[in-house]
């Protein structure tokens, strides 16, 4: 789910940067990748926005303890609960004209601005299982920022970070199934057998 909701978010950012840009047919502004080769060099393309996931972390608040129960088939079927995810995104413009490099991220900063949640009736790309994400402005100190460009072993770009919540993951795996309860027979404890 989460190469998913990436793909949607790049997706729907690339169809904004078309008209806002005034792009070509098929000329792509916006790419999902990291920002450094293991070998040093850049990873992010010129005249490109990249988007990189640099954090993962649980959403707790809505976290349920108890195991699914449904019925298929005839048969009771008992599943772990889903893991809610906040994914923590960074956009980065590499465009050789720094003015260009700082209107794209205004333009990412104006899309999510424009359209903070995402759900089926508003982005018909969603994937399915999905009912709603809420994209949501990230601050960095520039304490977070130094060390978050350090860990990703890059130059600093004009960026802007946000939070994408929740992405839900859900394995298929059925703990336990057997057949419903159709009664119940009680039985009086007090009566005396004879």
């Amino acid at each position: 789910m989460v190469s998913q909701v990436i793909e949607l978010l790049v997706s729907e950012l690339q169809d904004h940067l078309r008209v806002r840009g005034r792009l070509e047919p098929g000329e792509e502004r916006i790419l999902a990748t990291r920002f450094q080769n293991p070998d040093g060099t850049s990873a992010l393309p010129n005249d490109r926005v990249g988007l990189c996931l640099f954090n993962v972390d649980e959403e707790r608040i809505m976290k349920t303890q108890n195991r699914i129960v449904s019925l298929v088939d005839g048969q009771v079927s008992y599943t772990q609960p889903e893991v809610r995810l906040n994914l923590y995104l960074l956009f980065a413009a590499n465009f050789g004209v720094y003015q260009t490099a700082l209107q794209h991220i205004e333009w990412v900063v104006a899309f999510f601005q424009a359209k903070r949640v995402f759900t089926p009736a508003n982005s018909p790309r969603m994937p399915a299982g999905l009912d709603e994400l809420a994209v949501d402005l990230y601050s960095l100190t520039l304490e977070q920022q130094n060390y978050l460009w350090s860990i990703l072993g890059a130059k600093y770009l004009p960026s802007v970070a946000y939070q994408v919540r929740p992405v839900l993951v859900q394995d298929d795996k059925i703990d336990a199934n057997g057949a419903p309860v159709l009664e119940i027979q009680l039985r009086d404890s007090s009566a005396r057998r004879t």
